[in-house]
């Protein structure tokens, strides 16, 4: 009888052992699990951050240049204008000229 209960004593012990290393396995992976899932956040928002700010630094270039582009588009409108009026000048001066030289006799 005292075989059995000493048997019985060690196979149970041994369970418990085996059972308490499967739960120091485990929390051991969990924890692990959880530092690298901690580090790929900090660095995903790390990226994210940064990216960011190129973002911020590109708007305000940007914006920057839709000034410039409003001022070219200015300028360029008043060109055209201008490109207008000296094109009329030209066909004026063209058809008077053209009108004279039809009378100018040529040798």
């Amino acid at each position: 009888m005292g075989t059995v209960l000493l048997l019985s004593f060690v196979l149970g012990l041994a369970a418990f052992l085996g059972g308490l290393s499967l739960v120091v396995v485990r929390a051991l992976e969990v924890w692990r699990a959880t530092r690298s899932l901690q580090r790929k956040l900090t660095r995903g928002i790390g990226d994210v951050l940064t990216k960011a700010a190129g973002v911020e630094t590109r708007v305000s270039k940007a914006a920057d240049t839709a000034g410039e582009l409003q001022a070219a588009l200015a300028r360029l409108q008043k060109s055209r204008r201008t490109l207008g009026i000296l094109s009329a000048a030209w066909g004026d001066s063209s058809s008077l000229f053209g009108a004279l030289g039809a009378a100018y006799p040529r040798k």
